[in-house]
């Protein structure tokens, strides 16, 4: 964890060594490249940081929903934006589409993004060269629906029970350069029962996965 932690800020002194350095401002061009760089770096740890943060608050209870009204179209909205410079660096598309009138919900805005972008990132992670994600958000009966849909290889049958435990990894034989810790599953159904909601996991008979939220 902490090399993986110390590469990122590696990645950003470099990046602003460069800039003060080498005369870097004088090309706007290349300038532009590294300070893109750094912001998806600062992002990417950022993102680690609060993952374990997170899970570790969770297990202690020492952590508590601060639940607010939230458009959770808006909010579906703001996490593609927020991370497309990590779809497009991974060639993939998103596309979202939505069913209902209202999609307004009583929730923690920014663990429910953390569980969003949880889920993308292993899509974009685990799905291959050409990653296709489909998030369908539909409304009735006054719950609130969403679905997320890749293409990727899918996860076994045997381990659907144990994708939501905690540090568990799918097994992947003698591939090794798809890194994680087996937390960002356990953190977004620890999040899910916090707000009396669920999670649940199906694999798709064309190829990938789905996972199904419900608040």
């Amino acid at each position: 964890m902490s090399h993986e932690l110390k590469t990122p800020i590696a990645t950003v002194k470099l990046a602003l060594e460069a800039l003060n350095n080498f005369n870097i401002i004088d090309d706007p061009k290349r300038g532009r490249e590294y300070l893109g760089m750094a912001t998806s770096e600062m992002d990417r740890l950022e993102l680690m940081a609060t993952r374990v943060l997170n899970t570790s608050l969770m297990e202690t209870g020492k952590i508590y929903l601060q639940r607010e009204l939230c458009d959770m179209k808006k909010l579906v909205e703001d996490v593609i934006t927020a991370i497309q410079l990590r779809i497009e660096q991974h060639g993939a598309q998103v596309h979202f589409d939505y069913t209902g009138s209202s999609f307004d919900v009583h929730i923690d805005k920014l663990h429910t993004q953390g569980v969003l972008i949880n889920l993308i990132d292993n899509s974009l992670k685990y799905g291959g060269p050409h990653v296709h994600i489909n998030i369908a958000l539909t409304s009735s009966n006054g719950a609130v629906q969403l679905a997320l849909t890749d293409n990727g290889p899918g996860i076994p049958e045997e381990y659907k029970e144990k994708v939501f435990e905690k540090f568990f990894r799918v097994p992947t034989g003698n591939r090794h350069n798809t890194k994680g810790y087996g937390l960002g599953l356990s953190y977004a159904a620890q999040v899910m029962r916090l707000h009396n909601g669920s999670i649940n996991f199906n694999n798709v008979a064309a190829g990938g996965c789905m996972f199904t939220l419900t608040f």
